[in-house]
C-alpha cells in the first residue's frame, strides 16, 4: 500500500513540474510556419492562376471518380480498379494540358495550406474559374 502512494505522489508531482519543465512542448502557434508558406510574394505565385485552372479540371476528374465509385451497380474490386486506373491517367494528362508537373502541383497545394493571404487569391480565383459564363 505504501508504494502505491508513493507512486501516486510522485505522479501528482510530474503534472505539478512537466508543463514548466524546459522539455515540455510549447504552444502550437509559437511554431515557426512550415517552409513552403515563407517568401510567397507576388513573385513567387505567378503561376496561381495556372495551378487554378489544372485544379478545377482535376477537382472535375476526381468528383467524376468519386460518383462512380459510389454507384452501387460497380461492387466489384476489379471495377473500382479500373476508375482509380482511369483517374490516375486523366489526372496525369491534366497536368501534363496545363503545363504544370506533379511535384508543382503539390508543393502549389501546401502553399495554399499554409498561407491565408495565398489561399485567400486562390479562392477568388476559383470563384472567378467557377462562375457560370
Amino acid at each position: 500500500m505504501r508504494t502505491s502512494s508513493i507512486c501516486s505522489a510522485s505522479a501528482f508531482l510530474w503534472v505539478l513540474v512537466l508543463p514548466t519543465s524546459p522539455l515540455a512542448p510549447g504552444p502550437l502557434d509559437a511554431q515557426p510556419p512550415p517552409e513552403t508558406a515563407r517568401g510567397a510574394g507576388p513573385a513567387d505565385t505567378a503561376g496561381l492562376g495556372q495551378f487554378a485552372r489544372v485544379h478545377v479540371a482535376i477537382q472535375g476528374l476526381r468528383d467524376r471518380e468519386h460518383t462512380e465509385l459510389a454507384d452501387p451497380r460497380r461492387k466489384k474490386p476489379e471495377e473500382h480498379q479500373e476508375i482509380r486506373a482511369r483517374f490516375a491517367k486523366e489526372r496525369a494528362q491534366a497536368l501534363r494540358t496545363g503545363g504544370v508537373t506533379d511535384s508543382a502541383f503539390v508543393s502549389w497545394t501546401r502553399r495554399i495550406s499554409a498561407d491565408d493571404s495565398l489561399r485567400v487569391r486562390f479562392e477568388a480565383l476559383l470563384t472567378r474559374l467557377n462562375a457560370p459564363k
